[in-house]
């Protein structure tokens, strides 16, 4: 993903499995951004992938086609869950192809 989510703890006592779901659930339903889209990063076949995968999230849903492509859509088609693990800036999301 090309971009940090910031995970908020719930408690004073630090940061629950629960905060780290719904934190990236938030994130992951929001528009992408303009500057995240039309960036030297992505090229026409990323953002036709990114296209596809919000056609395949919105199954044909009028409501859902409405609100764009969503974050979620930059995970791809086929995307599991693999893990978390300690990166040079913090905590990194791990992802692979299913």
């Amino acid at each position: 993903l090309p971009w940090s989510i910031p995970i908020r703890a719930s408690t004073p006592s630090g940061i629950t499995i629960s905060d780290l779901l719904l934190c990236l659930y938030e994130e992951l339903q929001e528009p992408i951004r303009h500057g995240e889209y039309y960036t030297d990063a992505l090229g026409g076949k990323e953002r036709e992938a990114l296209g596809r995968a919000a056609a395949v999230r919105c199954a044909g849903d009028s409501g859902l086609l409405g609100r764009g492509v969503l974050r979620v859509d930059f995970l791809g088609e086929e995307c599991i869950f693999a893990g978390i693990v300690g990166g040079r800036k913090g905590w990194e999301l791990t992802t692979r192809q299913g």
